[in-house]
């Protein structure tokens, strides 16, 4: 148990903190479920189910921003940030050699975010990196006798939330969601459901905000893939943030500003203030300090 925060202020922190979304996560957070020796736990994916992810959105920074704001305040360990590689193998029409591509570039991508940040606490690594691992196996089978489906991706999924509880103490998972949207497996609540049914609740998933993107029909979707033609702004070098955010006004773009200044304040909050700039001017900045 951490001693060091009471509930109620840990439920005040969550629920002030725009990033985290204000449900039933925040409610069922246990405190008798981490210490010091805790980690966070979060999955990043590299495809939808019909295609590979094209560019790396901020929205990504976000998650990661937000996991450090959590660790801070709780003192715990670290930050396991695993990319999900071989799930996305198990898609057989996507081509591997793409993914392979987008799955080397995210890593490059997360390091320098971490070495640019300073973010010591974040732990990354691959999927493909603990697939043969014993423990892991022994979960996988586990779960191939209880799990009544036959989707590969849904089960690793799950096996590694499990992994990671055992193998580095992960009692608590960063869950993005669409609030408002019923479970049907297009966020991360259905891995997180299935994994409380099959190990107990012994897992501490903490709901936070999807990706926003500028378009109006898909404004909410996943922070770190990047559908092809998908309006909203990008992790990359030279991104014209000003130019793309301009003459914009339908009701998803507000939202899509309101979510980007969020992930800004928790930049700020926990690195330094930018001063004297608009919103696109410090979204810029940010992503040239990420990745100089």
């Amino acid at each position: 148990m951490n001693n060091l925060i009471s509930k109620k202020s840990l439920k005040t922190f969550f629920k002030n903190e725009p990033l985290i979304i204000n449900n039933e996560s925040i409610e069922e957070f246990s405190l008798d479920l981490i210490d010091s020796r805790t980690s966070i736990f979060i999955g990043i994916g590299l495809c939808t189910s019909t295609e590979v992810t094209h560019e790396i959105p901020f929205d990504i920074l976000g998650v990661i921003l937000i996991a450090e704001k959590v660790r801070r305040k709780l003192n715990l360990k670290s930050i396991i940030l695993q990319i999900a590689d071989t799930h996305a193998f198990t898609n057989k029409t996507l081509d591997k050699e793409r993914l392979e591509m987008a799955s080397n570039k995210l890593e490059n991508i997360l390091k320098k975010i971490k070495n640019n940040l300073g973010i010591e606490a974040l732990k990354i690594m691959k999927a493909s990196e603990i697939e043969n691992d014993n423990l892991h196996k022994i979960i996988e089978d586990k779960i191939n006798k209880q799990l009544h489906t036959q989707n590969a991706y849904i089960k690793k999924e799950v096996a590694d939330i499990e992994f990671f509880r055992k193998k580095n103490n992960s009692n608590i998972k960063l869950s993005w969601i669409i609030p408002g949207e019923e479970n049907r497996g297009n966020d991360e609540r259905l891995f997180d459901q299935l994994h409380s049914e099959t190990f107990g609740k012994v897992v501490n998933f903490l709901h936070i905000q999807p990706g926003h993107t500028f378009d109006e029909k898909f404004w909410r979707t996943s922070p770190y893939i990047h559908r092809k033609g998908e309006r909203r702004t990008l992790l990359k070098k030279n991104e014209k943030v000003i130019n793309k955010m301009q003459n914009l006004n339908n009701n998803s773009t507000k939202a899509a500003k309101n979510h980007l200044k969020n992930i800004v304040r928790c930049f700020e909050s926990l690195l330094a203030s930018i001063l004297n700039k608009n919103l696109e001017e410090k979204i810029e900045l940010i992503i040239s300090r990420c990745l100089r």
